[in-house]
Order: structure tokens, then sequence, then C-alpha cells
């Protein structure tokens, strides 16, 4: 099911099509990058609040 009206190649193989009004950025040009652990998942300060961030599986 797509979610939108249209879609274009990214040009990059792994990623496929994207939706049309979408563009493509380096990860560095739209977050900070700083290299640490996971926090404990016992330290509340960390979990749930408005600061989204990701882990990353380098190939």
């Amino acid at each position: 099911m797509e979610r939108y009206e249209a879609y274009k190649d990214s040009g990059i193989e792994w990623i496929g099509a994207i939706p049309v009004d979408w563009g493509l950025a380096p990860v560095k040009g739209v977050s900070k990058i700083v290299a640490g652990k996971t926090p404990r998942s016992d330290n509340e300060k960390y979990w749930g609040g408005d600061i989204p961030w990701i882990t990353a599986h380098v190939r």
C-alpha cells in the first residue's frame, strides 16, 4: 500500500524509490553525529524524552 501519490528513483540501489517531493542528504548534513554507548535502560533521563537518537550499524 503506497502512502504517497508519486515516487521517483532515488538513484541509490539500496534505498530504492522515494516520494517525489523528498530529497536526499547525508546523515551528517541533517543531524549531529556523536560516538558513544547506548544509555542504560534504567536511567529514565535518556528514555521517553523529546531527543531522538538512533543506533547505526556500519557495513
